[in-house]
């Protein structure tokens, strides 16, 4: 029994893992829309002379590159000041090489998730042995720890949300390349510290509706059986 309890802990905590990093998948990649609303609701147009769908398509290249749709920022040409130039710099190329390393991490990690998932579930049922009011219970438990541990962050981000995207980039960039500069690096610019701010809010909110099912369904389990005990 307990060997049991331990297989459907475990993927429990890859059912987790795999559902919260779709969220942020969906949050960072599903709507371009998003980012022509932050764009216009910050006036970046005023910290770099172009043209608001000059600016989308910059996006729509970078986050191609970052999805996987392409290999490289080379040639993505628009015009910047009137003149038409390559946008994006080599500081900031090497820099979003490093950003498309975490979102492939990422992809990775929520591949073998689903994979480890899987296999124990199959393994389980095989075994007569799958719960699946255990599974969302065990589920429950992880999405509590996960939830506690994003409130305090998400306390910290509140009370110094620059102090909280310093940490970030050191602890998830080996360099300094993400420190740019607004007159040679363009995207800067664009990309403004309020945008990270909302970026995260949103982020932060698609993640949320995971822990918080899987919470409201394990307390009604727990509760459904407490009163079958009772009777």
């Amino acid at each position: 029994m307990r060997i049991e309890k331990i297989i459907t802990f475990t993927a429990a905590l890859a059912l987790v893992i795999m559902l919260l990093l779709t969220a942020v998948a969906q949050a960072v990649f599903g709507d371009m829309g998003y980012f022509r609303d932050e764009f216009e609701k910050y006036d970046v147009t005023q910290n770099i002379d172009m043209e608001m769908d000059d600016i989308m398509y910059v996006m729509d290249e970078l986050m191609d590159y970052l999805h996987g749709g392409r290999n490289d920022l080379e040639n993505i040409v628009t015009k910047v000041n009137g003149e038409t130039r390559d946008f994006f710099s080599e500081r900031e190329k090497v820099h979003m090489a490093d950003c498309k390393a975490l979102f492939d991490g990422g992809f990775a990690v929520r591949k073998a998730a689903a994979v480890i998932f899987a296999a124990l579930t199959v393994a389980l049922a095989v075994k007569k042995k799958f719960s699946l009011d255990r599974l969302i219970k065990y589920s429950a438990v992880v999405s509590g720890i996960i939830l506690a541990v994003a409130l305090v962050i998400g306390i910290l981000a509140a009370v110094d949300f620059n102090a909280c995207f310093i940490v970030f980039h050191k602890l998830f960039f080996s360099n300094d390349l993400w420190i740019l500069d607004p007159a040679e690096d363009l995207v800067i610019n664009i990309l403004v510290e309020p945008f990270f701010a909302d970026m995260a809010l949103k982020t932060a909110l698609y993640c949320a509706v995971v822990p918080l099912v899987f919470i409201i369904t394990g307390v009604g389990l727990y509760m459904a059986d407490k009163k079958r005990r009772s009777l």
